[in-house]
């Protein structure tokens, strides 16, 4: 057994010393048959990483869209620049009509803007800028004022406020604008006898169903001295007129109106109403060269409030009526006032006072003039009467004629005149 051991023994003991002589064979190789590792360049360098570059959208932009959006009016675009905050806090509706009130009390004009700078920050920024509002009343208002936004979806969009329109207007404050309106002022004839001017008349119609024409002879002679209408052309109206339909004959000046009233009150089918408004003596002398006045309509409202007027008023409509508005109408002035959303005032930002008008005087010759104008009656054409010398107009006349007292609503006979002007094939205001 213990040789076998030893045998065991020296075997494992050639077996290490084997090892060890290729181990200490492998270390004693020179440097040169050693590999080698390649060469590093120590100028060699990464490749740059790609870079892609998003643009921050800029905040004075939308700034601008926004002002320049109400200088055009454009109060819908206005609106969707706004934030959904913003949005939450004010309707389309409300938003708009905020502005369109604000233009007429103040009497908008035009407005200009500067935008003067901008702060920026990661989700919000300020732009301030210089703004001036025109007005055709007042004097500018101008202010500095800044525009707060907020990134909605990478966009800004406005945190909008009152104090946007006008600093004054922060809190819900609004403008209210107290009128100085002037009287319109008269349109002459030759001999300075008025053919337009404001005064008290008295209205006076019939209903032929109620009137017998052989036994109304009073009634109707009285019709024909007011009306300038010859007896058998009354008697004709009233028998051609439809059952229950009422016919204007005229309009007379209070002045005259008393013995007018005395006579025709005692005749039922007579109906007489007094009203004070722009007069048009006979039923109209040289209506197509003086024109009429007529109420601002609904849709004209805001165009004719932004220049002064009130919603009640009356403007020119043709002939010298529209082409001497303004001289007609004079200055129109008020008080400016801040007032809260109680009513009560915060303060007076502007004042102006009015100015009369003045009157326009012609050269028609009202005489001459009714007997052209008579002379044209049942034919469509017209005629210029001019004086030799001077080339002063004396007569104009246009036919078929129309009467201008018609245009105006307190006149009992104005629907009746107005049906058959637009109802006329032969389109008289032509």
């Amino acid at each position: 057994m213990r040789s076998i051991y030893r045998i065991r023994t020296t075997f494992i003991y050639a077996v290490l010393f084997s090892v060890a002589l290729v181990l200490l064979a492998g270390c004693a190789q020179s440097p040169a048959d050693m590999p080698t590792a390649s060469p590093v360049d120590p100028t060699q360098t990464l490749p740059d990483p790609p870079v892609k570059v998003t643009k921050s959208p800029d905040p004075k932009s939308t700034a601008g869209a926004f002002l320049n959006a109400w200088q055009g009016d454009d109060y819908e675009a206005m609106y969707r620049a706004i934030s959904s905050r913003s949005k939450g806090e004010i309707s389309e509706e409300e938003f708009i009509e905020r502005y369109k009130e604000f233009a007429r009390e103040i009497t908008l004009q035009e407005l200009s803007y500067s935008i003067l700078s901008s702060q920026i920050n990661p989700d919000s920024s300020m732009v301030d800028y210089d703004l001036v509002i025109s007005s055709n009343l007042f004097n500018d208002f101008s202010h500095t004022n800044s525009m707060q936004l907020v990134l909605e979806n990478g966009d800004w969009v406005i945190e909008w406020e009152d104090s946007l329109i006008m600093p004054e207007l922060a809190g819900g404050n609004v403008l209210r604008l107290d009128s100085q309106i002037p009287g319109r002022e008269a349109i002459f004839a030759a001999d300075e006898s008025a053919l337009a001017e404001r005064a008290e008349a008295v209205a006076v119609g019939i209903y032929p169903d109620f009137v017998d024409p052989e036994s109304s002879e009073g009634l109707i002679t009285w019709l024909s001295r007011i009306s300038g209408l010859r007896f058998d052309q009354i008697i004709q109206l009233i028998e051609d007129a439809e059952p229950g339909e009422y016919i204007p004959i005229a309009e007379v000046l209070s002045d005259d109106s008393d013995r007018i009233i005395n006579a025709l009150s005692g005749y039922g089918a007579v109906s007489i109403g007094s009203y004070t408004s722009r007069f048009y003596p006979d039923g109209g002398i040289a209506p197509h060269v003086v024109g009429y006045v007529s109420a601002i309509q609904q849709d004209e409202v805001d165009e004719f409030r932004r220049q002064g007027y009130q919603s009640y008023e009356k403007v020119g409509r043709d002939g010298i009526e529209e082409w001497g508005e303004q001289e007609l109408s004079g200055e129109k002035g008020g008080d400016l006032y801040v007032v809260d959303q109680e009513g009560k005032i915060v303060s007076k930002i502007a004042e102006k006072p009015s100015s009369d008008g003045s009157a326009i005087y012609t050269t028609i010759d009202p005489e001459f003039q009714q007997a052209v104008q008579n002379s044209l009656e049942g034919l469509r054409g017209a005629a210029v009467v001019l004086e030799r010398d001077t080339g002063k107009v004396l007569a104009m006349a246009s036919s078929p004629s129309f009467n201008p007292n018609g245009f105006q609503t307190e006149n009992i006979n104005w629907d009746s005149w107005l049906a058959q002007i637009y109802s006329n094939p032969n389109t008289p205001l032509l």
